[in-house]
């Protein structure tokens, strides 16, 4: 989680210092991308593919996505509009990370179940074998 928090701060602080100084821009299109051994916080060259793209508005949403993109051993990186465009209430995060060869998926991801919910799922589908398999015995006996 480090590793990406710090990748998305350092591309926000980048971002933020090319256009001006002072604080980070109020609103920062994300993208999580898949993580090939050195993560590093540079733009690709050729068009890449992203896991996930969201729009980032606060300090929270943006330790969200670390969070998300960490989970899914991605790499978070980070863009804002220019300082003198201003303030936009529709950023269109699709068309700013695609100048920068980053393709958003065009549908909202199937939720994803973590480590420990598949073993329960696993731990359960063990125990109801088990007690159908006993059941099955019983029957067969009587």
């Amino acid at each position: 989680m480090k590793t990406s928090l710090l990748l998305v701060s350092l591309a926000l602080l980048l971002t933020a210092s090319s256009g001006i100084a002072g604080p980070l821009p109020p609103e920062a299109c994300c993208a999580c991308l898949e993580s090939l051994g050195a993560q590093t916080a540079q733009l690709p060259a050729s068009p890449v593919p992203a896991l996930f793209c969201r729009l980032v508005t606060s300090q929270a949403e943006q330790l969200a996505f670390a969070a998300r993109c960490d989970a899914i051993h991605g790499a978070g990186l980070c863009l804002s509009q220019t300082a003198n465009a201003g303030l936009q209430d529709n950023l269109d995060c699709r068309a700013l990370l695609a100048e920068e060869q980053i393709l958003c998926p065009s549908a909202v991801p199937a939720p994803t179940a973590s480590q420990p919910v598949l073993a329960l799922i696993v731990a359960a589908l063990v125990g109801v074998g088990a007690w159908a398999t006993r059941r099955r015995r019983r029957g067969a006996r009587a």
